[in-house]
Protein backbone atom coordinates (compact mmCIF):
# COMPACT_ATOMS: atom_id res chain seq x y z
CA UNK A 1 0.00 0.00 0.00
CA UNK A 2 1.63 3.54 -0.87
CA UNK A 3 1.75 5.82 1.99
CA UNK A 4 -0.51 8.02 3.30
CA UNK A 5 -0.81 11.87 2.34
CA UNK A 6 -0.80 14.44 4.54
CA UNK A 7 -0.92 17.29 5.06
CA UNK A 8 2.61 18.64 4.90
CA UNK A 9 2.88 16.22 1.89
CA UNK A 10 3.48 18.25 -1.85
CA UNK A 11 0.48 16.64 -3.77
CA UNK A 12 1.18 15.93 -7.62
CA UNK A 13 -2.40 14.71 -9.11
CA UNK A 14 -2.61 12.61 -12.63
CA UNK A 15 -5.41 14.13 -14.72
CA UNK A 16 -7.64 11.55 -14.52
CA UNK A 17 -11.21 11.85 -13.90
CA UNK A 18 -11.14 8.51 -11.78
CA UNK A 19 -9.73 10.78 -8.84
CA UNK A 20 -12.86 12.18 -7.90
CA UNK A 21 -13.01 8.54 -6.19
CA UNK A 22 -10.42 8.43 -4.18
CA UNK A 23 -11.70 8.98 -0.37
CA UNK A 24 -7.21 9.43 0.73
CA UNK A 25 -7.44 12.31 -2.08
CA UNK A 26 -10.59 14.10 -0.69
CA UNK A 27 -9.19 13.33 2.77
CA UNK A 28 -5.53 15.06 1.98
CA UNK A 29 -7.49 17.92 0.05
CA UNK A 30 -9.92 18.95 3.27
CA UNK A 31 -6.65 19.82 5.26
CA UNK A 32 -5.35 21.65 2.20
CA UNK A 33 -7.06 25.02 1.88
CA UNK A 34 -4.79 26.36 -0.45
CA UNK A 35 -5.72 24.37 -3.27
CA UNK A 36 -9.15 24.83 -5.29
CA UNK A 37 -11.03 22.03 -6.95
CA UNK A 38 -12.98 22.15 -10.29
CA UNK A 39 -15.36 19.57 -11.31
CA UNK A 40 -17.07 19.12 -14.30
CA UNK A 41 -19.95 17.05 -15.46
CA UNK A 42 -21.61 15.65 -17.67
CA UNK A 43 -25.16 14.09 -18.58
CA UNK A 44 -24.77 11.12 -16.66
CA UNK A 45 -26.62 8.78 -19.63
CA UNK A 46 -22.75 9.89 -21.11
CA UNK A 47 -21.17 9.37 -18.24
CA UNK A 48 -22.66 5.25 -18.46
CA UNK A 49 -22.10 4.85 -22.01
CA UNK A 50 -18.52 5.86 -21.69
CA UNK A 51 -18.15 3.52 -18.60
CA UNK A 52 -19.38 1.04 -20.25
CA UNK A 53 -17.58 1.58 -22.82
CA UNK A 54 -14.65 1.49 -21.26
CA UNK A 55 -15.22 -1.97 -19.53
CA UNK A 56 -16.00 -3.15 -22.86
CA UNK A 57 -12.18 -1.69 -24.26
CA UNK A 58 -10.83 -3.58 -21.19
CA UNK A 59 -12.86 -6.86 -21.79
CA UNK A 60 -14.39 -6.93 -17.86
CA UNK A 61 -17.59 -7.51 -19.67
CA UNK A 62 -18.51 -9.73 -21.91
CA UNK A 63 -18.53 -8.59 -25.61
CA UNK A 64 -22.19 -7.55 -27.04
CA UNK A 65 -23.76 -6.72 -23.64
CA UNK A 66 -25.94 -3.82 -23.43
CA UNK A 67 -25.52 -1.34 -20.86
CA UNK A 68 -29.41 -1.52 -20.67
CA UNK A 69 -29.15 -4.93 -20.45
CA UNK A 70 -26.23 -5.23 -17.65
CA UNK A 71 -28.50 -2.37 -15.25
CA UNK A 72 -31.42 -4.44 -15.43
CA UNK A 73 -29.68 -7.49 -14.89
CA UNK A 74 -29.30 -9.48 -11.30
CA UNK A 75 -25.62 -9.40 -11.39
CA UNK A 76 -24.29 -8.18 -8.14
CA UNK A 77 -20.88 -7.55 -8.70
CA UNK A 78 -21.28 -5.91 -12.18
CA UNK A 79 -23.97 -3.73 -10.66
CA UNK A 80 -21.81 -3.00 -7.86
CA UNK A 81 -19.50 -1.09 -10.27
CA UNK A 82 -21.56 0.69 -12.26
CA UNK A 83 -23.61 1.79 -8.94
CA UNK A 84 -20.08 3.22 -7.50
CA UNK A 85 -18.94 4.97 -11.05
CA UNK A 86 -22.45 6.49 -11.86
CA UNK A 87 -23.03 7.82 -8.30
CA UNK A 88 -22.90 11.19 -9.60
CA UNK A 89 -24.55 13.52 -7.74
CA UNK A 90 -23.90 11.84 -4.26
CA UNK A 91 -20.17 12.70 -5.53
CA UNK A 92 -20.08 16.09 -6.24
CA UNK A 93 -22.30 16.65 -2.80
CA UNK A 94 -19.50 14.58 -0.53
CA UNK A 95 -16.78 17.23 -2.47
CA UNK A 96 -18.89 20.01 -1.85
CA UNK A 97 -19.48 19.19 1.67
CA UNK A 98 -16.00 18.32 2.76
CA UNK A 99 -14.30 21.21 0.98
CA UNK A 100 -17.11 23.76 0.82
CA UNK A 101 -18.42 25.74 -2.13
CA UNK A 102 -16.04 28.47 -1.43
CA UNK A 103 -13.01 25.99 -2.62
CA UNK A 104 -15.45 23.82 -5.38
CA UNK A 105 -16.61 25.13 -8.59
CA UNK A 106 -19.27 22.46 -10.32
CA UNK A 107 -20.08 23.12 -14.04
CA UNK A 108 -21.52 21.45 -16.84
CA UNK A 109 -19.65 20.48 -19.92
CA UNK A 110 -22.74 21.42 -21.84
CA UNK A 111 -22.55 24.89 -20.06
CA UNK A 112 -18.45 25.67 -20.40
CA UNK A 113 -19.11 24.65 -24.41
CA UNK A 114 -22.19 27.15 -24.75
CA UNK A 115 -21.60 29.81 -22.29
CA UNK A 116 -17.57 29.42 -22.12
CA UNK A 117 -17.56 33.66 -21.76
CA UNK A 118 -19.86 33.36 -18.73
CA UNK A 119 -17.67 30.33 -17.29
CA UNK A 120 -14.47 31.90 -17.88
CA UNK A 121 -16.21 34.92 -15.73
CA UNK A 122 -16.87 32.93 -13.08
CA UNK A 123 -13.64 31.07 -12.80
CA UNK A 124 -11.81 34.30 -12.94
CA UNK A 125 -14.13 35.36 -9.55
CA UNK A 126 -13.33 31.60 -8.08
CA UNK A 127 -9.36 31.72 -8.56
CA UNK A 128 -9.38 35.77 -7.38
CA UNK A 129 -7.31 36.55 -10.79
CA UNK A 130 -7.45 36.91 -14.17
CA UNK A 131 -6.92 33.51 -16.33
CA UNK A 132 -7.34 34.81 -19.89
CA UNK A 133 -8.64 31.46 -20.99
CA UNK A 134 -9.52 30.74 -24.31
CA UNK A 135 -13.03 32.22 -25.74
CA UNK A 136 -13.85 28.83 -27.49
CA UNK A 137 -13.38 25.28 -26.05
CA UNK A 138 -11.81 22.99 -27.99
CA UNK A 139 -13.29 19.30 -28.70
CA UNK A 140 -11.09 16.52 -29.93
CA UNK A 141 -13.15 13.48 -28.72
CA UNK A 142 -13.83 10.48 -30.99
CA UNK A 143 -15.89 7.72 -30.28
CA UNK A 144 -13.35 4.63 -31.13
CA UNK A 145 -13.12 0.75 -30.29
CA UNK A 146 -10.26 -1.47 -30.01
CA UNK A 147 -8.92 -3.26 -33.57
CA UNK A 148 -7.91 -6.18 -31.01
CA UNK A 149 -9.35 -7.11 -27.53
CA UNK A 150 -6.52 -8.82 -26.60
CA UNK A 151 -3.71 -6.67 -27.50
CA UNK A 152 -5.24 -3.69 -26.35
CA UNK A 153 -6.06 -5.31 -22.88
CA UNK A 154 -2.75 -6.44 -22.08
CA UNK A 155 -1.21 -2.63 -23.12
CA UNK A 156 -3.48 -1.50 -20.49
CA UNK A 157 -2.52 -3.96 -17.74
CA UNK A 158 -0.60 -2.36 -15.07
CA UNK A 159 2.63 -4.29 -15.76
CA UNK A 160 3.11 -2.80 -19.15
CA UNK A 161 2.30 1.06 -18.69
CA UNK A 162 4.71 0.78 -15.59
CA UNK A 163 7.08 -0.28 -17.58
CA UNK A 164 6.17 1.80 -20.76
CA UNK A 165 5.84 4.76 -18.73
CA UNK A 166 9.23 4.50 -17.53
CA UNK A 167 10.82 4.56 -20.35
CA UNK A 168 8.94 7.51 -21.68
CA UNK A 169 10.32 9.34 -18.56
CA UNK A 170 14.01 9.06 -20.16
CA UNK A 171 12.84 9.41 -23.78
CA UNK A 172 9.86 12.05 -23.87
CA UNK A 173 9.35 11.62 -27.67
CA UNK A 174 7.95 8.13 -27.25
CA UNK A 175 5.12 9.96 -25.82
CA UNK A 176 4.09 10.74 -29.63
CA UNK A 177 4.55 7.52 -30.91
CA UNK A 178 2.46 5.97 -27.74
CA UNK A 179 0.00 8.64 -29.10
CA UNK A 180 0.04 7.71 -32.65
CA UNK A 181 0.33 4.23 -31.94
CA UNK A 182 -2.93 4.32 -29.99
CA UNK A 183 -4.80 6.38 -32.14
CA UNK A 184 -3.72 4.52 -35.59
CA UNK A 185 -3.10 1.41 -34.75
CA UNK A 186 -4.82 -0.17 -31.50
CA UNK A 187 -8.20 1.56 -31.70
CA UNK A 188 -10.60 2.55 -34.94
CA UNK A 189 -13.16 4.92 -35.56
CA UNK A 190 -16.82 3.29 -34.71
CA UNK A 191 -20.25 4.75 -35.01
CA UNK A 192 -21.33 5.61 -31.74
CA UNK A 193 -24.63 3.53 -30.82
CA UNK A 194 -27.89 5.14 -29.80
CA UNK A 195 -27.83 7.76 -26.90
CA UNK A 196 -28.36 5.60 -23.64
CA UNK A 197 -31.41 6.64 -21.55
CA UNK A 198 -31.35 6.85 -17.77
CA UNK A 199 -35.39 7.26 -17.91
CA UNK A 200 -35.93 3.65 -16.97
CA UNK A 201 -33.54 3.84 -14.02
CA UNK A 202 -34.81 5.34 -10.87
CA UNK A 203 -31.45 5.55 -9.21
CA UNK A 204 -29.75 6.95 -11.81
CA UNK A 205 -32.71 9.84 -12.22
CA UNK A 206 -31.88 10.24 -8.29
CA UNK A 207 -28.14 11.05 -9.11
CA UNK A 208 -28.88 13.38 -11.90
CA UNK A 209 -31.24 15.26 -10.12
CA UNK A 210 -28.86 15.97 -7.43
CA UNK A 211 -26.18 17.00 -9.56
CA UNK A 212 -27.97 18.97 -10.98
CA UNK A 213 -29.37 20.83 -7.60
CA UNK A 214 -25.23 21.12 -6.36
CA UNK A 215 -24.61 23.03 -9.64
CA UNK A 216 -27.44 25.66 -9.42
CA UNK A 217 -26.38 25.67 -5.59
CA UNK A 218 -22.85 26.04 -6.64
CA UNK A 219 -23.12 28.54 -9.12
CA UNK A 220 -25.30 30.46 -6.94
CA UNK A 221 -22.88 31.03 -4.57
CA UNK A 222 -20.53 32.29 -7.20
CA UNK A 223 -22.93 34.41 -8.53
CA UNK A 224 -23.30 35.97 -5.21
CA UNK A 225 -19.38 36.76 -4.37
Amino acid sequence: MPKRLDARSKVRIEASTLNVYSQDLLETLEKRDDIKVILITRSLSEVAESWHNQMLKASFIEEGTTLSDLLCSSSTSGLKNYREMLAHGNLIDKWITKLGHKRVFVMDCTELKNNSLRIAALLDKFFDCKLELPEVVPVSNVYSSPRNQLLYKFVRTSFFKRIWYSIESNFPYLRKIRIFLREKILLKKSVKQKEFEIKNHSWLINEENIARDMIVKNRNVWRES
